[in-house]
């Protein structure tokens, strides 16, 4: 007679889940394995990969960029605030689209802004208001960003961004953007500014 086996509950899926989450978050925290590497191990989609490295974040405040492991603490998810590489950006989806509210180093400072704009019904026209009441300093386009190629130096020049360049630290970004102010960024002047700096694009 042939045996009929059980299919396996919920419960027991959900089982198999946590347990490979939890070798997830012991690989994760070891400095040794590369993301590549545990990407591969664990056989991770972008979505998945994802959501488990924000639960280890919020379950252990460890994470692979140290510009956010440095300024964290560990502290409970708010649903209107994500981890970004610039820190904690506070959004909330109006008709059908995701505002920005802006990035705010610590999850406490994006916490009271969260606060203080679901008082006034998120009127994103009261924000500065807001940050000026919290004391938050508006900070100064940086005109460069991170991306997996190096640091892309941009600017938005009347109704278009203008590129610059992608160079392989954020020091010489910043360099780079300081020289195109003094030249009022004029792009025609972006090869004597690499020379002078003895830079080149990565």
């Amino acid at each position: 007679m042939t045996e009929i086996k059980e299919k396996p509950t919920f419960h027991v899926i959900e089982n198999c889940y946590n347990s490979n989450y939890e070798e997830f978050k012991k690989d994760y925290t070891r400095t040794e394995l590369t993301t590549k590497e545990i990407k591969k191990k664990y056989d991770l989609g972008y979505n998945t990969y994802t959501r488990w490295v924000k639960k280890v974040f919020n379950e252990t405040g460890h994470h692979r960029n140290k510009s956010i492991k440095n300024r964290v603490k560990k502290t409970q998810p708010s649903r209107n605030y994500s981890i970004s590489e610039y820190g904690f950006q506070v959004k909330k989806a109006v008709n059908q689209k995701i505002i920005s509210f802006g990035c705010y180093e610590s999850i406490e400072v994006a916490e009271k802004v969260i606060s203080k704009l679901k008082e006034c019904g998120w009127d994103k026209t009261k924000l500065p208001v807001i940050k000026k009441e919290l004391n938050i300093p508006t900070p100064s386009p940086r005109y460069y960003h991170a991306t997996k190629y190096g640091f892309r130096v941009q600017k938005a020049i009347g109704d278009k961004t203008v590129y610059f360049g992608t160079y392989k630290s954020e020091n010489i970004a910043k360099q780079i953007v300081k020289k195109l102010k003094e030249c009022e960024w004029n792009k025609t002047k972006l090869h004597i500014i690499k020379d002078e700096l003895g830079v080149s694009l990565k």
